[in-house]
């Protein structure tokens, strides 16, 4: 990688760039595991959806977990995409009287740790540093929803393709020859759906960026070749 790509390596890392990920509080949430059950799910598996009474929280073991809002007329659209570490499930535990029109949804194969609600409140009482952990979650998906709206409403499919990609390389990229590789698989389907534009665009848009020479595409996983051009496209 040459001193210009270095560069927007360490540019892309400082940035406010992380839709759609919701990763692990700083604080411990350790003080809930002893004793939690593991729910082992494979990809397509439904979490639990907008009918769910809260009884439990989730605590993402490994894999990921997509968050699906889902309107009256059954359309769907990611808002999240909750990884290792990650906490689901206390906004019906701390607000048992509303309604969240989401499902949480395994896009591979994924284990949570379940944890009653009863335990929950309990711990966030009397554990300090599991409830600071609580505030850093509910923080964390406020600046989400943040970037959501900002993500839907003012970017074009394009921009949303590569901030997708390059939130991606923040959190997971290693050096690989050519560029930053993200380690994980999407499908087309998928970059449509957390972009929310439709697969034909989603792909017409992959290939103007293969075009570019921006990105590559090596065992399935992309290859960012041009951060500084991706950049470009959202800053």
């Amino acid at each position: 990688m040459d001193k210009g790509e270095d560069k927007a390596l360490a540019r892309l890392r400082c940035s406010t760039i992380d839709f759609p990920w919701i990763t692990a509080p700083r604080r411990s949430m350790q003080a809930l595991l002893p004793g939690a059950e593991v729910v082992c799910m494979k990809k397509g598996d439904i979490l639990y959806d907008c009918n769910y009474d809260g009884s439990d929280v989730f605590i993402v073991r490994d894999g990921r977990i997509f968050n699906y809002f889902v309107t009256s007329r059954g359309h769907e659209k990611v808002v999240g995409v909750f990884t290792a570490g990650s906490l689901l499930g206390e906004l019906r535990a701390l607000d048992a009287g509303a309604d969240f029109y989401t499902s949480q949804v395994c896009s591979e194969s994924a284990s949570v740790y379940k944890v009653s609600a009863k335990r929950f409140l309990q711990a966030i009482e009397q554990d300090a540093e599991v409830r600071m952990a609580v505030y850093e979650s509910l923080a964390a998906k406020i600046r989400l929803m943040s970037r959501q709206i900002e993500y839907s409403v003012c970017t074009s499919a394009l921009t949303k393709i590569a901030y997708l990609l390059l939130s991606a390389c923040k959190y997971y990229g290693e050096p690989a020859e050519g560029g930053q590789r993200i380690p994980l698989s999407f499908t087309h389907s998928e970059i449509a759906r957390i972009c929310g534009i439709s697969r034909v665009s989603a792909s017409n848009k992959l290939q103007e960026l293969r075009s570019r020479g921006a990105i590559a595409q090596e065992d399935g996983r992309f290859i960012l070749c041009d951060l500084e051009y991706l950049l470009s496209l959202v800053e």
